[in-house]
């Protein structure tokens, strides 16, 4: 355990990464049971390895994304309004999709903890402003089956509550597949015009998948909430400012931000609060 070392790289795009990009897809495959979907939107991947280790093993991916636009535990502890975050503050907050370790490293030494608060590090937020020109303060995440989480008891996430809502469940591609196609043969103008996207964007419709399902569904007299799961989803939030919601609240410029300590300590802080716990594990 002492001789582990927790290094965070980012996987760059497709083709200027290959390796890294298709080794990210091949985890995230092959170690989660969760549906891949790639929604349109910010996206940044990382890959978690063990730099003292000579063949670099992997302990765990993680990814990055544009947040959720409508969250309301989250909401009200930033004091956000909607004409705030429509107005661009929502693009200085991301949300943490992929939290994935490896096993057995996840469950015999907290990997998944450590995966989680290492996706909230240095390397990760000067990416993000690199690539979109937003300074990042602050992260959402949501644990699949509500509490207890792994998210539980890490410093640098903060329990808000409960997702609002129930989340529909997704069938498998194969068939997701056909029930579009039958659509578009069968009910072809009121396909087009749910998946139609707005003029001079590109890539699918917002939320298109949703909009596919929920107009088969009703091809066949059935209630979309009969499918979907009860599952509550825990609600998270990272601060990386100690004035992280006056800044989203328009009340404080970018200049006038204040790193917290903890933040700042990053990687090293990280391993020398999730080392003594993994041990005791």
């Amino acid at each position: 355990m002492d001789a582990i070392r927790p290094k965070v790289i980012i996987v760059g795009t497709s083709k200027a990464d290959t390796a890294n990009f298709r080794l990210w897809d091949t985890y995230r495959y092959f170690i989660s049971s969760a549906e891949n979907n790639n929604v349109p939107g910010r996206i940044i991947k990382c890959l978690v390895i063990d730099d003292a280790d000579p063949k670099k093993r992997v302990l765990g991916i993680a990814a990055v994304g544009s947040d959720v636009n409508a969250i309301a535990c989250r909401d009200k502890y930033i004091g956000w309004t909607t004409t705030q975050k429509s107005s661009g503050q929502l693009n200085h907050t991301a949300i943490a999709a992929t939290v994935i370790p490896t096993q057995p490293f996840g469950f015999n030494f907290l990997g998944g903890k450590l995966v989680a608060a290492l996706v909230t590090t240095r390397i990760v937020r000067d990416e993000w402003q690199a690539r979109y020109g937003d300074v990042l303060v602050g992260m959402t995440t949501t644990s699949l089956f509500g509490s207890p989480s792994m998210y539980d008891r890490i410093p640098r996430w903060r329990k808000l509550g409960y997702a609002t809502g129930s989340v529909p469940i997704v069938p498998d591609k194969e068939l997701y597949y056909y029930w579009r196609h039958w659509l578009i043969e069968n009910r072809s103008t009121e396909f087009q015009n749910i998946t139609a996207t707005k003029e001079g964007r590109g890539g699918p419709a917002t939320s298109e998948k949703l909009r596919v399902l929920n107009l088969t569904f009703d091809s066949i007299g059935a209630s979309p909430g009969s499918f979907k799961h009860g599952f509550r989803r825990g609600v998270y939030f990272s601060s990386f400012y100690e004035n992280t919601r006056e800044f989203l609240c328009g009340q404080i410029p970018e200049s006038r931000l204040v790193l917290k300590p903890s933040i700042q300590a990053d990687v090293e802080g990280i391993v020398n609060w999730w080392r003594p716990r993994a041990v005791q594990r």
